[in-house]
Order: structure tokens, then C-alpha cells, then sequence
């Protein structure tokens, strides 16, 4: 590395969380690394970036004049913040092998009175322009004039990466489910399926009807859909109506009020349903019919999704219509032309992203199964890129996205690192902050 380098109270717009993103990624000057004794450094790993409580790196690897250290790092802009953190009388702190510092305005001691190897830090002001060209520019992808300099193949594995990162997210609800059932695998992927079919406008009544309604009763009657039904829309609270004279609805609550008396059940309210700008397909009386042919269709309605192994046994999995009654209607009582009403591979598509891939990445991982986890991966290959906001933006600047693999992580790299200014944790920083001769 060449330029002007700075160091100490020279240094501008520093933090330690900055340095500590300096160390861990060699971004200083390593030409004579000393520490202020004049004892000669050699850096073999840096070691591993502590997120909780204690010094900043552990397990780090240096030989100081020759002889090879093993142990943890700790990073302050000034030396005499060791003091101030008090350090100087904690013993978690005993076995750090070298204090990195920007100035040393104070010599520290571990707690045995034994000095502490201390270095000074050099950043090359070219760093420290490009990290400020990033962080804090206010465009909504700092990083996008640099893109067209990056590898392809190097965006690619940080996709990779990030896209585990969001279904590791999106794992944390299920595990609640999971705690909430007791480690039942098919009640709780029962609550999760069920609250991502009503998708954003309907996902909470959908979710309390799971809650109030045990699969166990849907399964136990799955060889009679007029009892399926009778469950669902009971439960859902669409049966309450007295006064309409439907022959399907007067049938379907006959056989609701008995079912309900059989295992004491409480419906929720019926104006929790929204209904409002949306597509008569979309319904949530039609979402229901659907369920219900996928109860009566799949035995076993965990443990068949479980051995889907490609998106188009996915879509053989949801090949249902509805029971006759819905193929006439979208509400109770309104007749309307004849259609199967199955579910569309655009809905099919958002229900593997947000509910199936998922629920299998979980499943695999509490089955210590790799293969299970890629094929959840495989699942996100195969499905079309989302088309949404976030992703034409990626588009326009140059960004290809051609599977919802890709899509994921590009919301995942949007949402959690561009617009939270996370640029030295992210890949592609960190191969701008490597970049030389770019036009700041």
C-alpha cells in the first residue's frame, strides 16, 4: 500500500467499530510493523471478529520478534481507553497478545503488572476517503458507480452468502412456532403455512384461525370436505350470518355448530378479514376453499411437502381446485361464472419463498441433513426472480437477477447492509476498499 498515511489524533472520522473493520481486513500500512518497543510484527491471522461481550478478537495468530503468539486482540482508538473500560483489573482481559491502537497516549498493563504489546496503526488516507465515499453518501446504493469494476463471480458468493443470512431471518418465527407446539414439526409448519397464505393484507387472521383451529381436526375429518369446510369458514368467523338462506352456507353451518360443540371451539371475528382492493382470486374465502382441498387431497400434509424435491412437484403438491360450490362463487351467496379457481404459479411461487423454502432450510438444519438445506437453495434456483421495486433498482444499475435465489439476497443486501450504510460489512465494500485509482 502507497499514499499518505495518518495516524493518530491526525486521524478524522474515526470509530472503533472503523478499526476494527481496518484490522480484520489488513487495510494498513504493513511495511515495518512495529509495536511502540520497536519489536518487529508479523501478522498470521488477525483473528475472529467478537460480537458479544469481551476483547474485540479472539484465537488471533502474530510473531512478535520472531516468536509466535497465540491469543485475543483488543482495539481502542487511544490506549488509555484500556483503563478507562477497565480493563487493567478484568481477567477476561489477561490474555490479550497485542492492544491495536491509532495513538498510544498511555502504556497498559494486564492485570499480573506484565506490559501489553502495543502497536500504532497507519491507514493509507486513501481508505479513509473511499470508506467516507460509501458510508456516507446518500444515495440509495452508495456502492453503485463501483459495480461495473467488480467481479461477477465475487457478487455472486456474496449473494450466496447473504441470501442464507435471510432465510436464517425468516427461520427465527418458525422457531417460535416450533417452542409454541412443542417441537410438533407438523402443527408448527401447519401455523406458519396458514399465515403466509393470506399473504400481507390477511396474514394475522389467518394465522390466529391456525392457532384456533388444531390441524388434528381437520385431519381427523379429511374424508368429508362439507366437514373441512364446515371447520375452516366456521372457525374463520363466516358462518355467523343467520339470516342468509345460501343452501351450501345453511349446510355448512348446521354442520359447523355441531363440530364445535364436538371440541369446543371459538371462531374469531369475521370483520378481521380484509377483502378491499383485492383480486376476487386472492380472497380469503377462496384461499380457504383452496386449503381445503389441499387437506383432503394430502394425508399427510407435513410429511409430503417434506419429499417435494423440485419446484414442479411443488406445484403438484398445490395442483388443487376448489369443492363445486366455490367454483360459482367468491362469497357466500353471490353466484358468479363457473372456474376452477386453482392456485396461480405467481401465488404458488411467493408461497415457496416466504413459507416452504424456509420452513425445508430449518427442517434440514434440525435434521443436520445438508441435503435437505440445498435443496430448499435448488427450490430459490428454480423459482423466477420477484419483480418488485427493490429489484428493478438493482436492474437499472446493471445488476443481472434471474432466479428468486438472487432476488432474496438482493432484498436481504438492500434492507439490511445499503440501507443501514453496513458497507464495511459487506463483500463488496470491502472490494471497493481494496480498489485503487477509482474516481471517488
Amino acid at each position: 500500500m502507497t499514499g499518505i498515511f495518518f495516524t493518530g489524533l491526525s486521524m478524522r472520522n474515526i470509530s472503533e467499530s472503523f478499526l476494527c473493520y481496518i484490522w480484520l481486513h489488513g487495510l494498513y500500512n504493513k511495511n515495518k510493523l512495529l509495536t511502540t518497543n520497536a519489536e518487529r510484527i508479523e501478522i498470521i491471522s488477525p483473528g475472529i471478529k467478537n460480537t458479544d461481550a469481551g476483547p474485540d478478537f479472539f484465537n488471533a495468530k502474530i510473531k512478535i520478534n520472531g516468536i509466535l503468539w497465540v491469543g485475543n486482540i483488543e482495539i481502542h482508538l487511544n490506549s488509555s481507553a484500556w483503563s478507562l473500560h477497565s480493563h487493567n483489573i478484568d481477567a477476561n482481559y489477561d490474555n490479550i497478545i497485542l492492544h491495536v491502537v491509532l495513538k498510544n497516549d498511555k502504556q497498559v498493563i494486564r492485570k499480573n503488572g506484565t506490559q501489553i504489546p502495543t502497536v500504532e496503526l497507519e491507514i493509507d488516507e486513501k481508505i479513509i476517503s473511499q470508506i467516507d465515499s460509501l458510508t456516507n453518501n446518500n444515495a440509495s446504493t452508495p456502492c453503485a458507480k463501483y459495480l461495473p469494476s467488480i467481479e461477477p463471480i465475487l457478487i455472486n458468493l456474496w449473494l450466496q452468502s447473504v441470501v442464507i443470512e435471510r432465510l436464517e431471518q425468516k427461520t427465527e418465527r418458525i422457531r417460535m412456532f416450533l417452542a409454541e407446539t412443542k417441537n410438533s414439526w407438523e402443527d408448527a409448519f401447519y401455523i406458519h403455512f396458514m399465515k403466509n397464505l393470506g399473504l400481507t393484507s390477511n396474514s394475522q387472521p389467518f394465522e390466529m384461525l391456525a392457532r384456533s383451529l388444531p390441524l388434528k381436526y381437520l385431519l381427523k375429518h379429511r374424508n368429508n370436505i362439507l366437514q373441512v369446510e364446515a371447520l375452516l369458514f366456521g372457525q374463520a368467523g363466516f358462518l355467523m350470518d343467520e339470516t342468509c338462506n345460501d343452501p351450501y352456507f345453511i349446510a355448512l353451518r348446521k354442520e359447523y355448530i355441531f363440530l364445535q360443540n364436538k371440541f369446543s371451539l371459538r371462531p374469531i371475528a369475521r370483520h378481521l378479514w380484509k377483502f378491499m382492493r383485492m383480486r376476487p382470486a386472492g380472497f380469503p374465502t377462496i384461499r380457504l376453499a383452496q386449503f381445503a382441498q389441499i387437506i383432503t387431497k394430502h394425508q399427510g400434509f407435513f410429511s409430503e411437502f417434506i419429499q417435494t424435491q423440485n419446484l414442479s412437484g411443488l406445484k403438484k403438491f398445490f395442483e388443487v381446485s376448489v369443492s363445486e360450490y366455490w367454483k360459482t362463487h367468491y362469497l357466500f351467496g353471490k353466484i358468479t361464472p363457473s372456474s376452477n379457481k386453482k392456485m396461480g404459479n405467481d401465488f404458488i411461487s411467493t408461497l415457496a419463498i416466504n413459507t416452504l423454502v424456509p420452513f425445508l432450510f430449518e427442517y434440514g438444519k434440525f435434521k443436520n441433513n445438508e441435503e435437505i438445506r440445498e435443496r430448499a437453495i435448488s427450490l430459490l434456483e428454480e423459482i423466477a426472480a420477484e419483480k418488485n421495486s427493490i429489484i428493478r433498482k438493482w436492474q437499472n444499475i446493471g445488476i443481472n437477477v434471474s432466479n428468486a435465489m438472487q432476488s432474496q439476497a438482493l432484498i436481504q443486501l438492500k434492507n439490511e447492509y445499503c440501507n443501514k450504510k453496513r458497507c464495511l460489512e459487506c463483500s463488496i465494500g470491502l472490494e471497493i476498499m481494496k480498489m485503487k485509482n477509482i474516481n471517488l
